[in-house]
């Protein structure tokens, strides 16, 4: 049984009507390509397969976009390829693709790949970004280890240290050596105005630089300096990726703790939901650790197992308001009148109960994951059967007001149940799911049925 639930938060508006979206070409890869060196245009490579779920919803919702086509069509030949039939298994492979979506933006006339963007998006804002970013690489003469080497050599002219930071930031790359350099450079001592503060936030993506103690340092200026609705907060967040990141390539591990510590001082809202305990996975996981990270696994089990009520309740409303917030967003980039996007909201809601109950959804997906892989492996893991029995029952009683993830949950705790020797309570829980789902998933209902019949006859594997 599928042991993973993930919650879309996704709105489908029908407010595109015949609007035109990416046209692709439906030659042959030789043929785009000597379009494109004809027309002086990069091409932009879809790679999907046909199996793969976010690559048909991209195909869906961003590439029949208007805002999407205006921008592809004008810059880009475009052309999708099936990674796994004909002459995209080529192709595929020439790039080195294994996974899917991948979106790949490539030169002309060297078949080089200029960018390279992972994975789904379904925000057209964050897709044409990934164009603009790609025309920008496209327009840079130097690649990102001619810059390295011109900054390795001694290079420290000021135009260069800032378009190596502009370049930094759209591949994504480290660059604390670089910021601290200009900081030394070019920055003037003392207190900052707004200008120099911007500056410093936009490139700022670790805390470990020079950049960092400064900007706390005058964090009362922060909140003017900071763009639209972000606050110190949420800028503190921002930096978790790019830290955890150079944690990992440098096999820092004190660089992770720091950022703990400071994160009960700049965010204590995401301390307190556990942001570290995640972070903490991701580190070990970088870091091919399995020991290590499936004990964080286990960490972020027993801590989120026994916070109280309360809380899921207030991370539940704080993160409903974002959604909302969010959806908002979304629908005013559409040009919805306000008084439809409140009468959207409120239909969405109705619709999308979840909404409501989000961080205990997640968190209950999480739980119900890890307990059930440990009643996969119980011998391997048979000290830690008590424990997958209580991360189990806290995800049931998260999902109670979720009848879309509740069976689910039932299901595992009812085999750990089993497996522990609870047989009549184990029966009883599983009943339950099984009614639960009688009327609305019939694939479902036959599975935990089948696992109900089986506990009931005593089959049911120990």
């Amino acid at each position: 049984m599928k042991k993973l639930w993930i919650l879309n938060l996704m709105l489908c508006c029908s407010l595109l009507g015949n609007a035109q979206g990416i046209q692709f070409e439906t030659g042959t890869w030789d043929e785009v390509v000597k379009k494109a060196q004809k027309e002086n245009k990069m091409i932009y490579l879809d790679v999907y397969a046909s199996w793969c779920g976010p690559c048909k919803m991209m195909a869906a919702k961003i590439f029949p976009l208007k805002e999407a086509g205006d921008k592809y069509n004008a810059l880009f030949v475009n052309y999708k390829i099936d990674a796994e039939v004909g002459e995209g298994i080529d192709i595929a492979k020439k790039y080195g693709v294994n996974a899917y979506p991948t979106n790949l933006y490539i030169h002309p006339h060297t078949q080089e790949v200029i960018y390279l963007a992972l994975g789904a998006t379904l925000d057209v804002a964050d897709f044409n970004k990934r164009a603009d970013i790609a025309m920008a690489e496209f327009s840079d003469p130097l690649n990102w280890e001619g810059y390295e080497a011109k900054f390795k050599s001694g290079e420290r002219n000021q135009e260069f240290l800032r378009k190596f930071l502009e370049k930094s930031i759209r591949l994504e790359k480290n660059n604390d050596e670089v910021l601290s350099e200009y900081i030394s450079q070019y920055l003037p001592k003392g207190n900052l105005g707004d200008r120099e503060l911007r500056f410093l936030l936009e490139y700022t993506k670790t805390i470990d630089n020079k950049a960092f103690p400064i900007l706390t340092a005058q964090k009362d200026k922060l909140n003017s300096a900071l763009a639209g609705n972000m606050t110190i907060a949420n800028w503190y967040i921002g930096l978790s990726e790019g830290t955890v990141k150079k944690a990992i390539e440098t096999k820092n591990e004190k660089l992770l703790e720091q950022y703990a510590q400071l994160l009960k001082v700049y965010n204590p809202r995401a301390s307190e939901a556990g942001l570290m305990y995640s972070l903490r996975k991701q580190y070990y996981l970088g870091l091919r650790d399995k020991e290590k990270f499936q004990q964080a696994r286990f960490d972020e089990a027993n801590y989120l197992a026994t916070r109280p009520s309360k809380f899921y309740e207030e991370q539940d409303q704080l993160q409903f308001e974002e959604i909302k917030a969010d959806l908002k967003k979304r629908l005013l980039a559409h040009g919805m009148s306000e008084d439809l996007i409140e009468l959207s909201l409120v239909e969405s809601v109705k619709a999308n109960p979840a909404y409501r109950k989000n961080y205990s959804a997640t968190v209950a997906n999480a739980l119900n994951e890890i307990s059930w892989m440990i009643y996969q492996n119980k011998d391997k893991y048979a000290s830690t059967m008590e424990k997958a029995l209580q991360w189990s029952e806290k995800s049931v009683q998260l999902t109670e007001e979720l009848p879309d993830l509740w069976p689910m949950c039932a299901d595992t705790y009812a085999h750990l149940l089993y497996v522990n020797g609870k047989k009549d309570e184990a029966i009883a829980i599983q009943e339950k799911a099984v009614r639960m789902v009688q009327q609305t998933d019939e694939d479902m209902y036959n599975e935990l049925n089948e696992e109900l019949e089986k506990m009931k006859t005593g089959s049911l594997e120990k």
